[in-house]
């Protein structure tokens, strides 16, 4: 199954903070920085953990750390990257 994928627009910052602490659960999210200005920044998360990252996104904007985060169609799958029948889901909450 593949993750699902969010983008966000981050205040510069807060990108480290926010990151890290993501980071800080393995296996939960891979996140990468979309643009070259590094404010856009994409997250591919496992299936099981989308509505606790969605709390997690939610508090960071309360916390004026994003500016606003989006589930959206998974990129890979739309650029050909991947198949849809890939099997993705290896990471875990």
């Amino acid at each position: 199954m593949l993750s699902v994928y969010y983008r966000a627009v981050v205040f510069k910052d807060a990108i480290w903070l926010m990151t890290g602490f993501l980071r800080s659960a393995e296996g939960y999210v891979l996140e990468r920085t979309l643009d070259g200005c590094g404010d856009v920044i994409e997250f591919f998360v496992t299936p099981s953990c989308a509505e606790e990252f969605e709390e997690i996104m939610t508090l960071f904007v309360r916390k004026n750390m994003v500016f606003w985060y989006k589930q959206m169609p998974n990129r890979l799958l739309h650029e050909g990257i991947v198949s849809a029948d890939a099997e993705q889901d290896h990471l875990s909450c």
